[in-house]
């Protein structure tokens, strides 16, 4: 079979694999079920994937570079010396990572393998997943550089950003309507960034 036909065909499976977990998590979703949702015996599915959690991380691949890509996107079209397009820029950031199913699907079942996605450093597009720099923290960075953003600490930064995507995932389980008070939450966070 020609590789782009089979490429092809294991993305549909990370698709049918992303909708089991959605629907389910990590620990009810089995490789049956995938199979199943896919349409092919568990069999073909292990010569593609012999574990379940080979598959959790190829759909925590995808999404992460799918993100990267449209965050890089993002970031490339501001001037990190202007806060009215920094300003911009950070709320779509929120807007985009706030809205991500995947996020909400992680934080909401609580049991999916993120260390062993995490552990893996070997990936296509040659980001680092986990204990170097991240696209966010560059763009900091840069806006540090022009004298717009505070001189903290990228990293923490970066962090007190995922900390308050966290706050976003919680509320909307418990809060009916949370909206206003995410807008007014990263309004403040952004606006103790800037240097006025």
């Amino acid at each position: 079979m020609p590789e782009k036909t089979l490429k092809k065909i294991e993305n549909s499976l990370i698709n049918a694999a992303y909708n089991e977990f959605l629907e389910k998590g990590y620990q009810r979703t089995t490789l049956k079920d995938i199979s199943k949702r896919f349409g092919v015996s568990n069999k073909n599915t292990g010569k593609m994937f012999r574990y379940k959690k080979d598959i959790f991380r190829a759909v925590f691949e995808k999404e992460r570079i799918n993100g990267y890509k449209k965050l890089e996107k993002l970031f490339l079209k501001v001037d990190t010396g202007k806060t009215e397009d920094i300003k911009d820029v950070l709320n779509k950031m929120f807007t985009f990572v706030s809205k991500s199913r995947f996020l909400e699907m992680i934080y909401r079942f609580g049991d999916f393998p993120l260390g062993y996605c995490l552990a893996e450093t070997d990936n296509k597009d040659g980001e680092p997943i986990a204990g170097q720099t991240t696209l966010l923290e560059r763009f900091i960075e840069k806006c540090q550089i022009k004298g717009v953003i505070r001189k903290e600490d990228p990293v923490l930064i970066a962090n007190a950003f995922r900390n308050l995507i966290f706050v976003f995932l919680q509320e909307r389980r418990y809060m009916k309507n949370s909206k206003k008070t995410d807008k007014l939450m990263v309004k403040i966070f952004i606006d103790g960034l800037l240097i006025k």
